[in-house]
């Protein structure tokens, strides 16, 4: 029985994958913020090999302590899912804003932290790290990396992907030769609940929900993407999205923009600093 690790699994694209994965009868762990929420999902489910365990990407203190939680597991796949979307400036506890510390900083540090344990196992882990097509608009200012004094929450979001994107890049690189087999995703356009989350006006969220519903990706073929990722003919180091203008359909390999191999050992080394590795 393999065993899956989703990031982000109480809703939106992380459920779909929860649901798809209890179809290829996995061990399905659970990494959520809010656990009550995802034992009430199990109890609908009603599949008995799923466990929960708390992840607040949030929070490096949350992120550490779900690593060494995890240790105690063989894993199989892991797939970098959660994230936020247009949120209204924030600062943590740890004096990070929370749209880059939670896409991109303590997502940074969760794979560093696991990978190492990762390369000890004694077969192939499947690592997917979740990006988006507005990489390309993203800006990386490490004069300003968090956007404090220019907080424009679309602009920060793009932020956070190209830094993803980047990190891919430097995984690609670093673990060449490893067990780990690293693929980079954008789920297409799609109506889950990160676009509720993103936006106060009821109305807006409405004809949102309706028009992406209508005319961009499904959840499922969004999850989709994920999936294709782990088949036999896909191979390490592909970038997958969607086949319709990068919007919506089944799943294609997409090539990375040279702006996700610029500047990489600036970021690595930034990241570093900032989280004290």
């Amino acid at each position: 029985m393999e065993t899956v690790v989703i990031t982000g699994a109480t809703s939106g694209i992380g459920l779909e994958l929860t649901k798809k994965f209890i179809l290829r009868n996995a061990r399905i762990i659970m990494a959520v913020r809010n656990e009550s929420k995802a034992k009430q999902i199990i109890e609908k489910l009603n599949y008995e090999h799923i466990v929960v365990l708390k992840l607040d990407l949030n929070s490096k203190a949350s992120t550490i302590e779900f690593v060494d939680k995890l240790k105690q597991y063989d894993v199989d796949i892991f797939v970098n899912n959660a994230g936020v979307y247009h949120l209204d400036k924030q600062i943590n506890q740890d004096n990070k804003e929370t749209t880059m510390a939670t896409n991109y900083l303590n997502t940074f540090l969760l794979n560093e932290l696991l990978i190492p344990y990762f390369l000890t196992l004694d077969h192939q882990v499947n690592l997917i790290l979740t990006s988006s097509i507005v990489y390309k608009n993203g800006k990386l200012n490490y004069d300003d990396f968090y956007s404090l004094n220019n907080y424009r929450k679309i602009q920060v979001y793009a932020n956070t992907k190209l830094a993803i994107c980047r990190y891919f890049t430097y995984l690609l690189d670093k673990y060449k030769d490893s067990n780990i087999k690293f693929n980079l995703t954008h789920p297409g356009i799609v109506y889950t609940p990160i676009i509720q989350k993103g936006y106060k006006s009821k109305f807006f969220v409405f004809c949102a929900k309706v028009f992406m519903k209508t005319f961009f990706n499904s959840v499922s073929n969004a999850a989709d993407v994920d999936l294709y990722c782990l088949n036999e003919k896909d191979k390490n180091g592909d970038f997958v999205g969607p086949r319709f203008l990068n919007i919506k359909g089944k799943p294609k390999i997409i090539k990375l923009k040279k702006i996700a191999y610029q500047d990489v050992d600036k970021l690595i080394a930034f990241s570093k600093k900032e989280l004290e590795l």
